[in-house]
This record gives C-alpha cells, structure tokens and sequence, in this order.
C-alpha cells in the first residue's frame, strides 16, 4: 500500500487484520516526512512497513523510520510508470521517482516471489522469510527493526520454512 499518515483508524485496522487473517501479505510505505512518527497503515502489527534506502545504502533523507518500520528497499531514482498529463510530481509517462512507495513494492514482488516458489507458506512464514534475511545496513535495528531486504537470502530462507 502507497498510502498513510499519522493517524490511524478502527476500519483501516479491521481491514488490515482481516486481510492478514485470510492469508494475505500486507506491505505499506512508511512514509516520506523523515520522522519517526507511526504512520498508518505501515505501523499496524499485521503490515511489512517498508522505508527507503538510497543508493549507498543509507536511509533516503525523506524517509520515515523508527519503531514502527520493518525493513527497508530502494527507494531513490527508482524508474517509474507516471500519469500521461502535467501533474504536481511533474513526471509524465516515466520517470525516476524517489519515496517509500518506491520502496514498498520490491517487498511485494519479494513476497510475492516466495508465495510463488512455495505456494504452501503462510503469510506468517513468508513475513519471517524477508525479516530474517535481510542485508545489515546502516540503521538496521535503529532506523528499522530490520535490515534491507536481499530477495536471494530471503528465497534460501523461505525454502528452509
């Protein structure tokens, strides 16, 4: 999920926890406010809250982070499908784009990579695949609970699940 701020709300969390008890992998941006602030949905329990990092590795400067964030992915000059008319991001067609929701989706093609390759895990298992392989980082265990995500490390371990 590409959305979120700082408050959240009974539906958005009965959806999310609905969602993740039918099996469902829940991913969400963390948000680009460079704060440690929960943002919502990403700080749910039941949701892979996502931050960016940039091309050294290094916590994207816009990027939130704290307690409430999971992992992180690239998320800066990541190429990127943009609507066909002026709008305020001020890419048309394509281009690089920077933020956590640039980041979000490789934690969903990574889960979604794992449900693929052993379509019998769980959501629990598969959640515990991408956490526990993450690459060590600047920030891992500070700025997020975890590290960035290595999709090799993380189907090795999926497959030891």
């Amino acid at each position: 999920m590409s959305l979120g701020g700082p408050g959240g709300s009974q539906a958005l969390e009965d959806a999310v926890n609905f969602a993740w008890n039918t099996g469902v992998v829940i991913v969400a941006s963390a948000g680009n406010d460079n704060t440690n602030t929960p943002s919502f949905p990403a700080a749910y329990v039941n949701v892979i809250s996502v931050a960016a990092t940039d091309e050294n590795d290094l916590k994207a400067f816009f990027s939130n982070f704290g307690d409430g964030v999971d992992v992180a992915a690239p998320g800066v000059g990541i190429f990127s499908t943009c609507p066909t008319h002026t709008n305020v991001i001020g890419c048309i067609n394509f281009g690089s784009l920077n933020g956590t929701s640039q980041a979000a989706p490789f934690v969903s093609g990574l889960a979604s990579l794992i449900k693929a390759t052993f379509p019998l895990l769980s959501n629990q298992a598969i959640r515990l695949a991408i956490e526990s392989s993450t690459d060590d980082v600047p920030g891992s265990g500070t700025l997020y609970q975890f590290g960035r995500i290595n999709a090799n490390a993380a189907i090795i371990t999926a497959g030891t699940l």
